[in-house]
């Protein structure tokens, strides 16, 4: 999850992007090896630690991030390595044990990505402004749907703000206005700004809401997110709205349904998610080819007083990832038909959960009895 105290300095890399990292970031071929020597290898611990120690958001993390680094140099526990991305990963791994902290991650860069820019400012100023219309088509709206009973379907896989991002949701949402509940799907959400997720939000909130908070390290100030008018909302303020997560579910995904079910406004269906509550700055070093993500923020809810960092969300109803949505139709269709007592909404009803069943539990018929037909 981003925020957005520094627009043109922060970046949210969310775990959907991971596939990008590893293809663009980290060398494609083995000829194409980058070796790299003792002074190199220290260089590149120097660097980043300076930085880590500088931006995260837990120094007392970062310092022993960095002892255990250069004690690990010292004692040529790194002589082995002697190509750039096997050590970046060896030190990859080491940056998950010490800090426990998926946003917090090393990546190695290939000479040909390298080349590409002038400066690291110019390689972070192009992801935080091009990363997000690079890497998605349908603007995170992978699907969008009616499904029988008049209940509305969103399978939304990021929150990345791009250019016709805002105008795609509200495209989707205006679809949906007419619908009588609403579905989430975030199962392969994997993150992305705290901006989309506020704006999603907004529309299931009449009054001006609290989303959820960053607190930032380098400035020890609270960044409050909070819902706002949007137009075309008005039919959903008073929509039942279910959220699906999943195990992949990361981040702003996370935030989006931690901020819905500490304000009591959906029901979280499905699985036990990632837990990554950090924001995070990208940082390049072009001339050792390498890239950090440093989370300089964490996540905390004024209602609950904490956060998903580490520990996911926790659905109200517990479900396997090849079965949420069908719960989440089923709790839907049941909720709609406590609340009415008109015959035609009840007919309507009715007759969505008989198709549902049917398609779910087919009549098995034996072949004798087939054949008489």
């Amino acid at each position: 999850m981003s925020t957005n105290m520094s627009k043109t300095n922060i970046l949210t890399v969310i775990l959907v992007l991971m596939g990008l990292f590893m293809t663009t970031f980290e060398r494609g071929k083995a000829d194409d090896a980058i070796k790299i020597d003792k002074i190199i290898k220290t260089e590149i611990i120097d660097s980043v630690t300076a930085k880590v120690n500088e931006i995260y958001i837990f120094p007392d993390v970062a310092q022993k991030l960095e002892k255990q680094l250069k004690d690990n140099l010292k004692k040529g526990a790194y002589d082995k390595f002697n190509e750039l991305q096997p050590f970046v990963e060896q030190l990859k791994t080491e940056f998950y044990e010490i800090g426990n902290d998926r946003h917090l991650r090393i990546f190695s860069l290939s000479d040909e990505f390298c080349k590409r820019f002038k400066s690291d400012q110019e390689a972070k100023d192009y992801y935080e402004n091009n990363l997000g219309e690079e890497l998605t088509d349908s603007h995170g709206f992978q699907r969008v749907d009616i499904l029988d009973g008049n209940i509305g379907y969103i399978d939304l896989r990021d929150f990345l703000v791009t250019k016709n991002e805002y105008n795609v949701a509200a495209a989707a949402m205006t679809l949906l206005s007419g619908c009588d509940a609403v579905i989430i799907d975030l199962r392969k959400n994997g993150g992305g700004d705290a901006d989309a997720v506020a704006f999603l939000a907004s529309y299931f909130f009449k009054e001006r809401t609290r989303l959820n908070d960053a607190y930032i390290r380098k400035t020890d100030s609270i960044e409050q997110y909070w819902s706002f008018p949007v137009p075309g909302a008005e039919p959903f303020y008073d929509k039942d709205l279910y959220v699906i997560t999943g195990y992949a579910t990361f981040s702003a995904a996370e935030d989006f349904a931690y901020a819905m079910q500490a304000n009591k406004r959906a029901t979280i269906i499905g699985e036990r998610t990632r837990g990554g509550g950090h924001p995070i700055e990208m940082f390049f070093f072009l001339d050792l080819h390498v890239s950090l993500d440093i989370p300089n923020a964490y996540s905390v809810n004024s209602i609950t007083g904490t956060g998903w960092e580490g520990v996911g969300i926790i659905p109200d109803y517990e479900v396997p990832f090849e079965k949420s949505l069908d719960f989440a139709y089923m709790k839907a269709l049941e909720k709609l038909k406590s609340k009415t007592d008109d015959e035609k909404e009840l007919s309507k009803i009715d007759w969505a959960m008989t198709g549902f069943n049917a398609r779910n539990n087919p009549v098995a018929v034996d072949i004798i009895t087939l054949l008489k037909y």
